[in-house]
């Protein structure tokens, strides 16, 4: 009879009990033989399988062990791609630069609106480009000039909407500014009347650094030179 251990069939040794045995019974020899056989087959598959012991790494081709209850392992973090995947675009560059003093030129155009009274003057200052594609948005600052040196000028922002004005090559942008030719008290006596007659100004576009020299007659300035801006605009005053 056979015995059986973990599973597998462990083969006795049979032998017939003697030469009698062979010959008197030959059937229970046979059987004995079969018996013998498969016992064999079955011995002879029943090999030691491999088993991993825990922290091994399994051979190549089994199964991996199983992951259940144990927490996935995160993988390291990687910086985020500085390459463009794609096209670059650049943030504004479609959006002109600013004009510069060098690209513009300047007229002082003075006039009278209709009904005006008053002791007041008022004038058009006229900014054309005369360069490449640029913007310009703010308020003008100036210089008054008598005999081509400076005289005494106190500009004035009033209040207005800024805009910021695109200009093409020969496109203009305006800026009013008003003066007053009625003295103050302490300026009633003054001989010429509020100082020396102002001939000229220098002109600095809004956010520029150098100035334009635009010749013209201010007539008498009072107010110590007070000039009053108002932003520039793509609308001509009127």
């Amino acid at each position: 009879m056979n015995r059986v251990a973990a599973g597998c069939i462990t083969p006795i040794d049979i032998e017939p009990d003697d030469e009698m045995t062979r010959k008197d019974n030959p059937m229970r020899v046979t059987a004995l033989a079969v018996a013998a056989a498969l016992t064999l087959m079955v011995a002879t598959g029943c090999t030691d399988k491999p088993r991993h012991q825990d922290g091994t790494a399994a051979p190549a081709g089994s199964p991996s062990a199983s992951t259940e209850g144990t927490p996935p392992t995160e993988s390291a973090p990687t910086e985020a791609s500085t390459t463009p995947t794609g096209t670059p675009t650049n943030v504004g560059a479609n959006t002109p630069a600013k004009c510069q003093t060098n690209q513009l030129t300047g007229d002082i155009e003075q006039y009278a609106p209709p009904g005006q009274a008053g002791s007041s003057y008022q004038a058009r200052v006229k900014l054309t480009n005369t360069g490449n594609r640029c913007t310009l948005a703010g308020y003008i600052t100036l210089q008054l000039l008598a005999n081509n040196e400076p005289r005494e000028t106190k500009v004035t922002r009033s209040d207005g909407a800024v805009e910021t004005v695109t200009l093409n090559r020969g496109d203009s942008a305006w800026a009013l500014i008003v003066w007053t030719f009625r003295p103050n008290a302490d300026e009633a006596d003054t001989q010429p009347l509020c100082g020396p007659r102002a001939t000229a100004a220098l002109v600095t576009p809004p956010g520029a650094s150098g100035s334009i020299r635009i010749a013209e007659e201010f007539g008498v300035v009072c107010a110590h030179g007070e000039i009053v801006t108002r932003p520039v605009s793509a609308t001509r005053p009127s």
